[in-house]
């Protein structure tokens, strides 16, 4: 078994690649094939949110992410892993200096969720809200609305379905 992660092209930046690397590994060893726990191992040894101070904690069947207090929690199978939790780009109060883009969220916040399936099967869970919800819906990477997604404004949480491998990205419209 061998290691390589530097490559060493010469086209087009004939000075790629030169200097010091440094890099983290580790082989976690497990009976069986590939499964949610060794999902969940990975992604979370290649966390970098830690420098953001937010945390994922895993209490019986839902994982939590927290900065400050508790943002998002999923519940539900274990094979959907929260991968990505940002600000939406339409959002009036983000940066836009470098664009003329008009912001269609104005006097709203919104948060952008991605989801996605890593063991090629299908999933289903609830994905809960720490704030109130004003709308919920799955969009594409450019954050374009695909469909609307049924939520419930007392429990500020929706349900979500996922195709193997899918990548499911929802905008949360908070109110």
């Amino acid at each position: 078994m061998r290691l390589s992660l530097i490559r060493a092209p010469k086209y087009p930046d004939e000075h790629a690649d030169i200097g010091t690397h440094r890099f983290k590994y580790s082989i976690l060893p497990h009976k069986g094939p590939l499964s949610s726990e060794t999902i969940r191992a990975g992604w979370e040894f290649n966390d970098r949110s830690k420098n953001l101070h937010l945390g994922v904690y895993r209490r019986n069947d839902v994982v939590s992410y927290k900065l400050n207090k508790e943002l998002v929690s999923i519940r539900g199978d274990e094979n959907l892993i929260l991968s990505n939790i940002k600000r939406g780009e339409d959002d009036d109060d983000m940066d836009s200096e470098k664009t003329t883009i008009p912001k269609k969220f104005k006097g709203f916040q919104t948060i952008i969720i991605r989801i996605y399936e890593a063991l090629g099967g299908k999933g289903k869970a609830v994905i809960k809200i720490a704030m109130p919800i004003k709308e919920v819906k799955k969009v594409n990477i450019l954050e374009n609305s695909i469909a609307e997604i049924e939520f419930d404004p007392k429990a500020n949480e929706f349900k979500i379905d996922s195709r193997a491998f899918e990548i499911s990205t929802y905008r949360v419209v908070l109110a």
